[in-house]
């Protein structure tokens, strides 16, 4: 067997074995090659184990605090204002310009009454400064319901896409009020704690520096002076969670009920706060940020009103309808 002959039969087997390896190897990454998705289907984007990504969860179930029961208003602040109608032109604390002024000089009660505006001073705007007991109830997983037994009134706090779907054509007394859960400042990932002398104990949610100044004559009574304090990232018994609501689409209303009035254009901002639990009993501060640029003079106008649990029976839930006296 010649030289070439000898050559010839080499390059044949080398050639042979190169096409069987190659062969082989395509076999093996066909087989972890996912199938593709049919035509029009986006391919499915599976996190470590593959598949669909699980869907958000609801509002209640990731609820930052549990808001539910029966509370009371805390009325041994801004008692003149909120147990007896203040005289009229009265608008201690409140800065008003000359539209909200002139409002506040024709408030005629009786008008009220005949025209069937008696809960004017029972809608978004005022709501949490009277003296009333609430009951807070989950209405279903992304609607938290806010009820009044002064006023007989109904909030519904709702978050998410329901939030988006909500019927604003018509504007009522209490809006449409579009809920978040914030997280807490010093209250697990990351925060700081509240600085020296804060008020409102548990630090604020993101981008809120805490319990803004309210108006004058409003923090004579917060919570009992003794109550102990939190420590820095401790959740508190998941309780320190803020819940932030947002309301727009209202009718225009009062503030106070001798007519003090807040516009159809006011923004209310509020934040609820739930107090670590003090000596068997909790508490909650609502601090209300109204923004009217019809009415009220020199920026918004801030209150902080103070709320106790009550339990789920025997506890004075007395359901009364809006009054102007």
């Amino acid at each position: 067997m010649n030289r070439t002959l000898l050559h010839a039969i080499a390059l044949t087997a080398l050639t042979s074995a190169a096409v069987w390896l190659a062969g082989d190897h395509q076999e093996q990454v066909f087989a972890q090659t996912p199938p593709a998705a049919p035509a029009g289907q986006a391919p499915a984007r599976g996190g470590r184990g593959g598949g669909a990504p699980p869907p958000p969860p609801t509002a209640r179930a990731a609820a930052a605090s549990d808001f539910t029961g029966y509370w009371v208003r805390i009325i041994t602040e801004d008692w003149r204002w909120l147990m007896v109608v203040p005289n009229k032109g009265n608008s201690d604390s409140i800065q008003l310009n000359p539209a909200g002024q002139a409002i506040l000089n024709a408030w005629d009660p009786a008008k009220d009454e005949a025209d069937g505006n008696q809960c004017k001073g029972y809608g978004a705007g005022a709501i949490s400064r009277l003296p009333t007991r609430a009951h807070v109830t989950w209405q279903d997983d992304n609607i938290l319901k806010w009820e009044t037994d002064q006023g007989m009134q109904t909030r519904l706090f709702q978050f998410g896409t329901t939030a988006q779907t909500v019927d604003a054509s018509a504007r009522s007394w209490q809006g449409v009020s579009v809920a978040t859960w914030e997280p807490v400042a010093g209250g697990g990932r990351g925060g700081a704690p509240p600085a020296a002398g804060a008020r409102g104990g548990p630090g604020g949610p993101a981008g809120f520096a805490g319990p803004p100044q309210a108006a004058a004559d409003d923090a004579a009574a917060l919570l009992p002076v003794n109550a102990p304090p939190v420590a820095a990232g401790a959740r508190g018994n998941n309780q320190n969670g803020w819940l932030k609501v947002v309301t727009n689409n209202m009718k225009s209303g009062y503030l106070r009920k001798n007519g003090v009035p807040y516009s159809e254009k006011a923004t209310i901002t509020e934040y609820f706060q739930p107090m670590p639990e003090t000596y068997g009993v909790r508490y909650m501060v609502v601090t209300t940020i109204i923004e009217d640029p019809e009415y009220l003079l020199n920026g918004p106008l801030i209150t902080s009103s103070n709320y106790k649990k009550l339990s789920d029976t025997n506890n004075g839930w007395d359901p009364q309808p809006c009054s102007v006296r």
